[in-house]
């Protein structure tokens, strides 16, 4: 009489073709995740821009002048420095903290990793930031020997004290004629003015560029409230093998048309 077997289980080959099924959508899934989880990484930082922009354009119409800086200079109580968190408003130096912009998130990349609030870089031997601020300064990569060099400033009221300055930076777009007339449009474009255009410049961060990727793209900031994202090689005249190059166009850089 024929008896009938039981299978107690998948064969060797059943198991092997599940695997190789699962390693290839596991391929085609996960490099889609990490490209939608960097593409909101992107729209948070411009979203924090935009509304850096709006508070901007609020402190402005209050104080007649815009900021020295974003978030506010470093604060000590005694010897220790008060957390982002913790400051208060600086009458000599007022800045979007706290009253213009509630949240210190509101400073921060999600990109950045920097996750310390009592964090300090400084600029020039002189000035003391927050490095929670992402905007004001841009600190990752930085050694110890490099933090007081000016290339780090990304936001500033002044960037050329002359229209003969100007030249020192690339126009933009790049290949543009660098004419004198230019270059007079370009200095007006500086937040030290008390109407300055609603294409001036006023920050961008390179938290979003990758090292040796020369077609990195990173949000410029323009008064407008609005963020393009621009070339970083466009911006800060990086190349494809360094962290640091040329000047760029960095403040001359024009908003897409």
């Amino acid at each position: 009489m024929k008896t009938m077997r039981s299978k107690d289980g998948f064969s060797l080959i059943e198991l092997l073709t599940v695997i190789a099924i699962i390693a290839i959508l596991a391929g085609i899934i996960f490099p889609a995740m990490t490209a939608v989880k960097n593409r909101a990484k992107v729209v948070q930082c411009m979203a924090n821009l935009h509304d850096i922009a709006m508070a901007l354009k609020m402190f402005q119409m209050d104080n007649r002048k815009y900021p020295e800086t974003l978030s506010g200079y470093v604060q000590y109580n005694g010897g220790a420095v008060i957390p982002l968190e913790r400051t208060q408003v600086d009458p000599l130096h007022p800045a979007l903290y706290p009253e213009y912009v509630k949240s210190v998130k509101g400073f921060h990349c999600p990109l950045s990793q920097v996750t310390k609030t009592d964090d300090v870089t400084v600029l020039d031997n002189t000035y003391e930031y927050y490095s929670y601020d992402s905007y004001s300064l841009y600190t990752a990569g930085l050694t110890s020997s490099e933090t007081a060099n000016s290339w780090a400033l990304r936001y500033t009221l002044s960037w050329a004290p002359n229209q003969g300055a100007v030249a020192n930076l690339k126009p933009s777009p790049p290949g543009t004629t660098d004419s004198a007339d230019l270059q007079a449009a370009d200095y007006k474009r500086q937040l030290k003015f008390r109407q300055p255009s609603d294409d001036t410049v006023v920050t961008w961060c390179t938290y979003h560029r990758r090292v040796g990727d020369a077609h990195s793209m990173v949000p410029v900031l323009f008064l407008d409230g609005h963020a393009d994202l621009i070339p970083a090689v466009q911006v800060e005249g990086l190349n494809s093998t360094e962290d640091r190059g040329d000047p760029g166009s960095r403040w001359r850089t024009q908003p897409k048309r």
